[in-house]
Formats: C-alpha cells, structure tokens, sequence
C-alpha cells in the first residue's frame, strides 16, 4: 500500500465531486466512494484537495489510469485502460435496482423523459463516452432524389494516446477493409441495389 499524490489526490476529489455533481452518489456517499476508489487504486491514505478550474471526466479518468499502470496495477494498452476506467465509474454508479427504479419512475411521466433521462446516466457514467462520440466525423450520404436512398455514415475515432501502433500484418489488414468498404465498384452495386429497391417500393 502506499501514499497518494498531490495529483492523484486531486483527480479522486475531482472524481468524486463529478458524481455528485452529475447524481450519481449523494453528499454522504463521499467518504464510502473514496475508501472504495483508493482501494482499486492500492492506497492507503487519500486527502481531499481544493482545486481550481475544471475537467473533463476523460481527463481526470486518465491520470487515475496512467497511475495504475505505473504502479503495475494494469498493463499498457487501450482494452486494460478502458476496463479499468470502467471499473472505477462502476463504483460510482447506483446499483441497477436504483437504476431501474429510477427508469421507471420517469416512464411514469413519459417514455421521452425515461429515455432521456438514462441517456444522460449512460453519458455520466462513461458507458457513452462522451469524449470519443465528439470525435466521430458524421454526415449523409444521398443518391439521386429518392427520400429513402440515404446513408448516415460515421468514422469512429479512438485516443492516439492509448492505441497502439499496429504491426505491419495488421496495418495490410485494415487497409484491405478500408479499400473494401469505399471502392468505386461497392459504390456502384450500392447505386443498383438502391435503384432496384426503389422499382420495388413504388413499382
């Protein structure tokens, strides 16, 4: 077991007051979520800080990470680091009685509210993360005039700063795919195949 940081100090006192601040634990669950994170972490001391300024919770979810890492409590890479930032957001989170109570509850005003509202909860507690969703390059695709002959298209972005760089097999690999999925010859049987489900649809 060893000390804590003043920067690890800081991203716990941060983390915690991100859940309460997004409602994922109350005032009094703060010394419980902080003996529950410093014990993930291999600690045996923690001391609130005051901070000044804000950040993001990817920001604050990676310095917890990168010290885990440093102190051998996780290997490199972005599946070890995404499953250990999730475990640490799991212990702020309700538990699923809690949860669906909740979901349920909203759904008695409305389906909208109930959706909205466990949208927002997937989003605070980083199973949405919102950090690589704002990455994601988005736009339509439309061919000729016909209302249904459109295609949302997305390229999903992950941190460089976690990816590893691929081996040349890999790299060959993903190149073929990439050059699969935009060739000229794949856009034209997308053209016919929409073309032929038009003369279905208004035939």
């Amino acid at each position: 077991m060893i000390g804590a940081s003043i920067v690890i100090n800081e991203a716990i006192t941060r983390l915690i007051d991100y859940a309460e601040n997004t409602g994922l634990i109350e005032n009094e669950d703060r010394i419980y979520a902080a003996n529950r994170i410093i014990e993930v972490l291999g600690l045996d001391e923690f001391e609130e800080t005051v901070y000044t300024g804000e950040k993001p919770l990817c920001d604050i979810l990676a310095e917890l990470v990168d010290f885990a890492r440093n102190q051998g409590i996780i290997e490199d890479g972005i599946v070890a680091s995404d499953l250990f930032d999730t475990k640490l957001m799991g212990l702020l989170t309700p538990r699923p009685s809690e949860v669906i109570a909740k979901f349920n509850k909203d759904y008695s005003v409305s389906p909208k509210t109930a959706t909205d509202s466990f949208y927002k909860f997937s989003c605070d507690t980083n199973y949405i993360r919102r950090d690589r969703i704002a990455k994601d390059m988005k736009w339509a695709c439309r061919y000729m005039s016909w209302e249904f002959s459109r295609f949302p298209f997305r390229v999903i972005f992950q941190n460089p700063k976690r990816t590893r760089k691929p081996s040349p097999p890999q790299r060959m690999q993903n190149s073929r795919v990439i050059l699969n999925v935009c060739s000229a010859e794949n856009v034209k049987a997308m053209q016919e195949e929409l073309i032929s489900l038009q003369g279905r649809i208004t035939g």
